[in-house]
């Protein structure tokens, strides 16, 4: 009868090492993220929490941009500058926090 070989390699070195990278830009963008709320450059800290998928980070970051003096000029410029599935990752947010 007709056989086949199968000849597997193995991948996983190269799984881990991609899990292992991806995990150090993850906390790379969230150790950018703390530092950025630390010098209350909240428009880059809200970003990359939403990057990240922090809703609650997210929240707390918005909140201290509206408290700050230039609250409407820092929000302008946040949502102007996203993407438009950024954007809509925004909504999303916002209707889940309206929802709770």
């Amino acid at each position: 009868g007709d056989s086949a070989i199968t000849v597997w390699q193995d991948m996983s070195d190269e799984i881990l090492e991609q899990k292992k990278r991806e995990d150090e830009e993850v906390l790379l963008k969230e150790e950018e993220m703390y530092a950025n709320e630390r010098k209350k450059n909240y428009k880059s800290a809200a970003v990359h929490a939403l990057e990240l998928n922090r809703p609650h980070k997210l929240r707390n970051i918005l909140e201290k941009m509206i408290a700050s003096k230039t609250a409407e000029e820092q929000i302008n410029e946040f949502v102007s500058e996203l993407e438009k599935e950024q954007i809509k990752k925004l909504w999303e947010i916002v209707r889940d926090w309206n929802t709770r």
